[in-house]
């Protein structure tokens, strides 16, 4: 008989204990793993940074070497249309004054932005128009995918790529 209720004994001692530990674990388990929290959505910032890009292609047409400054990341780099990557002291000597030549109308057209906590992607046609050789105006477009960052509490752009666009065929008239 004592055989029979020291066997039951540890049996039960063995559920208590195990019961025990389980909840022991369960509750360090729940302090000891960090919560994942969902921060709030980050204020639409489109406006700020399509200010600043058009910004920058306003210095960039008056050859504004201390605007693109202020406007660029120190680690700017961009892709030229030509398909050259340019870290942003190459950008800054393009413009550079003594280069400057008849600046053309640039407008900055149909902004897609895309905001990921503090750096937002832009991208947007940049339309230039300016007269040609033959006095005729000549118009040419390219796609810029712009990336700025919030570095402390200003905007900056850190990358932008270039993209020309083909201007649309011309009509061939149809034979009849």
């Amino acid at each position: 008989m004592k055989k029979i209720i020291a066997a039951s004994y540890w049996k039960e001692f063995s559920r208590a204990l195990a019961a025990r530990a389980a909840m022991t674990i369960g509750a360090t388990l729940l302090v000891a793993i960090p919560t994942t929290s969902i921060a709030a959505p980050p204020a639409d910032s489109s406006g700020e940074v399509l200010e600043l890009i058009r910004r920058q292609v306003t210095a960039q047409g008056a050859f504004d070497v201390e605007s693109l400054k202020a406007v660029t990341a120190d680690n700017y780099i961009e892709i030229s249309p030509a398909g050259e990557v340019d870290p942003r002291v190459k950008m800054l000597g393009f413009y550079a004054p003594e280069h400057k030549g008849p600046a053309p109308t640039m407008t900055v057209e149909d902004p897609v932005t895309r905001i990921f906590g503090d750096t937002v992607i832009v991208i947007a046609k940049l339309a230039y128009s300016m007269n040609g050789p033959d006095g005729n105006l000549r118009s040419v477009a390219v796609r810029a995918s712009y990336v700025a960052r919030k570095i402390g509490a200003t905007w900056k752009l850190v990358s932008v790529q270039y993209t020309g666009i083909r201007p649309p065929r011309e009509a061939t008239p149809s034979h009849s």
